[in-house]
């Protein structure tokens, strides 16, 4: 069961990057109809709150790379990833105008997986470095 779950959670990144942008259709395939994203922002539930979460992020940030897995660890029904991709914010994040920046973001999910579907995910993202990257002043915007 671990090394199918592992697969299926590879495939479900594999499918969500597509062509520099997010596929927000390809959830509906790999999101079970109960899915529960336990750290969604407040106001967004189950897999509507969690594609309405994707789109922010792909409207904020285009020029995505696909999702970078650096470790991934599956044990019975759960896998867990630490992962990272880039982007160029390019609309507004958090109420920041685009900046143009290049971007990198990084994370740490736990999936729980039931009959081929994700059921549930926790997701740790690095959004204090995100917003540093954006929010920052380079050197050459810093010198008076």
């Amino acid at each position: 069961m671990s090394e199918k779950n592992e697969t299926i959670v590879r495939r479900f990144y594999d499918k969500l990057f597509i062509t520099g942008t997010m596929n927000i259709a390809t959830l509906d395939d790999h999101l079970a109809d109960d899915f529960v994203g336990h750290d969604l922002p407040a106001g967004l539930e189950g897999r509507e709150g969690y594609k309405k979460y994707v789109g922010l992020l792909a409207t904020s940030f285009s020029e995505l790379t696909p999702i970078e897995v650096h470790d991934i660890v599956a044990n019975g029904d759960k896998v867990v990833v630490r992962w990272s991709s880039t982007g160029r914010h390019s609309d507004e994040f958090m109420a920041i105008p685009a900046t143009g920046r290049r971007v990198t973001v990084k994370g740490i999910a736990i999936f729980r997986l039931a009959d081929g579907k994700i059921v549930d995910l926790w997701q740790e993202m690095d959004i204090i470095g995100l917003l540093q990257q954006i929010c920052a002043p380079t050197a050459k915007e810093a010198v008076p």
